[in-house]
């Protein structure tokens, strides 16, 4: 038998005597109280505020999204979509619930699930920005670069504030060769957000790409500034390092990469890569055996680096 919390049972033979209005307040104070905790970051919280809302009204739709918020912030996918369903089974026309299903059902890699539901939410909500944010990740994963630039320009003409909409645009811009067009989008996405790590880093790579190595380390020096625990950030102000010719810098950013995320096999690659710079043959080739190990594809890019510069290790051994 499933045992009901004390404090529930406390409470139902009071709200059985109340009235209609007052019965909706006492609801609304925990749902807002869940909303609250969830904001925080107390997901449990927010779960149980909202499961008292549902027992006093099991007809609230918005109880069911927000707790199916909830769920997905604790990673029980299941759960949260079983909650967006039963929202919209109460009112088929909550364009919200449809964005938030979008993006369970991406992250469960239901990608036609997903842009269906993210269409229905900008059918439902015209100006709704942030469904067209999402609905153009999904395009921007499909390799459907046009359609991407295409939703994410919407979103920014509905909010010119949405931050995320900027870098993503900014991705797509890069990928389709509008290099101008992307500096200015990483640029426009930071001065929105100062604290933007994800801009710093993809603006740097940007910047690398084009042979601004100065410009470049900068922007990865302020993303793992902002965020610490940024793999990538690290493996990418390494490279510059390393191409800088500051090896032992390069190599220490490297393994800080791999220390926050075991698996990176790139940034194996890379400090075998300066490693064979620096002569250490053995070290480098432990790096490369555990790079393949990782990622097999891999493989022709460490041949052909290592190609590369080996003339140049030769000479430096003379």
């Amino acid at each position: 038998m499933r045992r009901i919390p004390l404090g529930v049972l406390l409470l139902l033979p009071f709200v059985m005597t109340i009235s209609l209005a007052q019965r909706s307040n006492y609801m609304m104070s925990y749902v807002s109280r869940g909303l609250e905790r969830y904001q925080n970051g107390d997901a449990s919280g927010a779960i149980a505020d909202y499961n008292i809302a549902l027992m006093i009204d099991p007809g609230y739709p918005e109880a069911y999204n927000n707790r199916g918020l909830a769920y997905y912030a604790k990673g029980d996918v299941e759960a949260a979509m079983a909650d967006y369903g039963k929202a919209l089974e109460l009112n088929s026309g909550f364009a919200a619930v449809y964005n938030n299903r979008g993006v369970a059902r991406y992250s469960r890699n239901d990608v036609p699930g997903a842009l269906a539901d993210y269409s229905k939410a900008v059918e439902l909500d015209p100006r709704y920005s942030a469904a067209f944010n999402n609905r153009g990740v999904l395009h921007y994963a499909q390799g459907d670069f046009e359609a991407a630039l295409s939703d994410f320009n919407k979103a920014i003409e509905l909010n010119p504030k949405e931050i995320s909409a900027y870098t993503n645009r900014a991705d797509t811009r890069k990928i389709l060769g509008d290099v101008k067009g992307a500096l200015s989008d990483y640029s426009r996405s930071i001065k929105l957000d100062h604290n933007n790590p994800i801009a710093y880093d993809h603006r740097g790579a940007l910047l690398w790409k084009e042979g601004n190595l100065d410009g470049a380390l900068v922007n990865f020096e302020k993303a793992v500034e902002l965020n610490p625990q940024f793999a990538e950030a690290y493996q990418n102000r390494g490279v510059v390092k390393r191409e800088k010719g500051s090896l032992d810098a390069a190599i220490a950013d490297f393994t800080k990469a791999i220390e926050l995320k075991p698996g990176y096999a790139m940034a194996y690659a890379s400090r075998g890569i300066a490693l064979w710079l620096q002569g250490k043959k053995s070290d480098a080739d432990r790096d490369f055996a555990q790079t393949v190990k990782l990622d097999a594809n891999l493989g022709p890019f460490i041949h052909a680096k290592t190609q590369r510069i080996a003339p140049l290790t030769a000479t430096v051994r003379k």
